[in-house]
């Protein structure tokens, strides 16, 4: 597995604006695994879960790493191509920007769908300290200070990504996006 991998195209964003497929790969860093245990561990079947891993297959960013024979069946073990998966710059640059549009808003329907379902959770079971957080901030920063700003924050992040097994561990996705502010 490389250590870091640029997306190079738009349908490759478009295969991981999608939780699940990021979950997935999440997984499949920790250890190679074959779709029947990712279904197992996502609690899905094993249909869905191949699905989605063909998918991920199909656009570049998993591999086949194994295959073992089980039984007379084969076992088929997936691994991503690299530990660390970002989006160059040079992408939404080069895309048509209808595309790059649709795909960053349907990313970030997803975020926003996940927390409105945990925040209505936390409502129904009157949880009075619930696992969400919400922030908002407004900073003043030059182009070089936002790169280091963003490389520090997935430093902080990078120790909390693999699974560790305490008590209450529990799995929960983060999102950072920023924005330049518009100017009255």
């Amino acid at each position: 597995m490389q250590e870091s991998y640029e997306l190079e195209t738009i349908e490759q964003l478009r295969a991981i604006a999608d939780i699940l497929r990021v979950r997935i790969i999440d997984l499949l860093q920790e250890h190679p695994m074959t779709v029947t245990q990712l279904g197992d561990t996502l609690d899905m079947t094993p249909a869905k879960v191949h699905y989605h891993v063909r998918e991920l297959e199909r656009v570049g960013l998993l591999r086949l790493v194994e295959t073992r024979e089980k039984g007379g069946i084969l076992e088929k073990y997936y691994q991503p191509i690299a530990k660390d998966i970002s989006v160059s710059k040079n992408l939404f640059l080069t895309a048509p920007p209808d595309e790059s549009l649709a795909t960053t808003s349907a990313w970030l329907d997803q975020m926003k769908d996940g927390f409105q379902r945990a925040f209505r959770i936390a409502l129904e079971q009157k949880d009075e300290q619930p696992d969400l957080g919400l922030g908002f901030s407004h900073i003043y920063v030059t182009t070089e200070e936002q790169k280091e700003l963003f490389k520090q924050i997935a430093e902080l992040l990078k120790k909390y990504e693999n699974r560790r097994a305490p008590d209450g561990e529990k799995a929960m996705v983060v999102a950072l996006v920023s924005y330049p502010q518009e100017t009255p």
